[in-house]
């Protein structure tokens, strides 16, 4: 079964899993837009807890300014 993350739990997740990739600031800044442009993107089944630090790290460079 699929878990149920609501708009807050998966900024909380987001932000969770960006702290363990990039520095904190940058995380804060980050996680709201990470939880939209990735998390909620998802395909149906897969678990944002599988995302890897080399698939969080590409999405991070390729919003970079």
């Amino acid at each position: 079964m699929t878990p149920c993350y609501t708009h807050h739990n998966t900024e909380q997740l987001a932000l969770a899993l960006l702290l363990d990739v990039i520095p904190n600031q940058q995380a804060l800044t980050l996680h709201r837009r990470f939880a939209g442009e990735v998390i909620a993107r998802l395909p149906q089944g897969r678990s944002p807890l599988f995302l890897s630090r080399q698939e969080i790290m590409a999405w991070v460079t390729s919003i970079a300014v």
